[in-house]
């Protein structure tokens, strides 16, 4: 059944997509390549925070410039997404290791010496947690970045006698439309994803257990990180999009030049 869906799915983005959905079954097909390798190197012992950014790296670079080619748009994303990354690293470490929301959950009850099984697997869990977070934030932030980009290019595109207050002033309208929308996607995907949790902790906990959770401390930090991500990509987005309209760039490492010039 799930091999006659997977190719009724695939049919459809293929008529509806043209070569921009082949495009995405090839990234799709490429990130699961690339996230069974990283499984595969953490299993081999190499340490998941060398491993991660990478990782990141390539699934980023494939979500966004595999898709759109050389847009300069796309590469605006791109650094704005990897930029982000880079920043929120300290606070994800931060916050996973003071809320010890790392490891197997108190619910994972099938995962116990009696079963056969080894709650000592040999791995830093702290270092997986903060990975499983950074990962979780490429999607919701390559969707942003994209989306806000898009949106101030194509509006300078269409108004060439637009001002900068003017781009200035539409892309923040466009920035608060997105964040709504990113704010409340992330909301109900965690709340989908943690509704069995929900149940459980319901039937058998009380309040105050509930909020001393492993299991609810991670949920809450995963919304917290990716909610964290979608606020900052925005104004990076923002910010470098305007730059590079105001200097006529259309290349991401023309940038440092542009900046060089106008300070001399």
């Amino acid at each position: 059944m799930l091999i006659k869906l997977s190719i009724v799915l695939i049919a459809l983005i293929l008529i509806f997509c043209g070569n921009k959905g082949a495009k995405s079954i090839a990234t799709t097909v490429i990130n699961i390549s690339v996230l069974a390798l990283y499984i595969y190197l953490i299993y081999k012992g190499v340490n998941p925070a060398f491993v991660t950014i990478p990782i990141s790296i390539i699934f980023i670079y494939s979500i966004l410039i595999y898709q759109n080619e050389e847009d300069i748009k796309a590469r605006i994303a791109l650094a704005s997404v990897i930029s982000v990354i880079i920043l929120i690293i300290p606070l994800i470490y931060i916050l996973s290791q003071k809320l010890a929301c790392h490891g197997i959950s108190e619910f994972q009850y099938e995962i116990t010496d009696s079963n056969g099984y080894t709650r000592n697997i040999g791995i830093n869990m702290l270092l997986i947690q903060n990975s499983i977070l950074i990962i979780s934030l490429i999607g919701i932030m390559c969707d942003t970045a994209m989306a806000i980009s898009s949106s101030i290019f194509e509006i300078n595109k269409k108004t060439l006698s637009i001002d900068r207050k003017d781009v200035i002033k539409a892309s923040d309208e466009i920035s608060r439309y997105v964040l709504s929308t990113s704010i409340h996607t992330i909301f109900y995907i965690y709340m989908a994803e943690f509704m069995t949790l929900i149940m459980q902790f319901v039937k058998n906990m009380s309040f105050s257990e509930m909020l001393n959770s492993s299991s609810f401390a991670e949920g809450i930090l995963s919304i917290t990180i990716s909610g964290c991500g979608s606020l900052l990509v925005i104004p990076i987005t923002r910010m470098i999009s305007i730059y590079c309209i105001e200097n006529n760039i259309e290349r991401i490492r023309d940038i440092p030049k542009a900046f060089k010039n106008s300070l001399c």
